[in-house]
């Protein structure tokens, strides 16, 4: 390879060095806006999940709430 095609390579090495360098810079709600809709995401899972634990008759919660519920008369 001669020098030329060597200072042409590094050249192009450059130019797409500061191309992909353009798309890295976010901002900071670009992190945050996720983040905050992960957490929501989160909160609906496990609602869901405790509300269907509550409606298909779960052994532990029924108990657990007829000895808080029911009182000896």
């Amino acid at each position: 390879m001669s020098q030329n095609q060597y200072s042409d390579d590094l050249a192009h090495i450059r130019s797409m060095m500061e191309r992909s360098s353009r798309f890295l810079s976010l901002s900071g709600w670009a992190g945050i806006i996720p983040g905050l809709l992960a957490l929501a995401g989160l909160a609906a899972a496990a609602w869901l999940i405790k509300a269907s634990k509550l409606t298909n008759g779960d052994t532990k919660s029924t108990k657990t709430t007829r000895s808080y519920c029911s009182s000896p008369l």
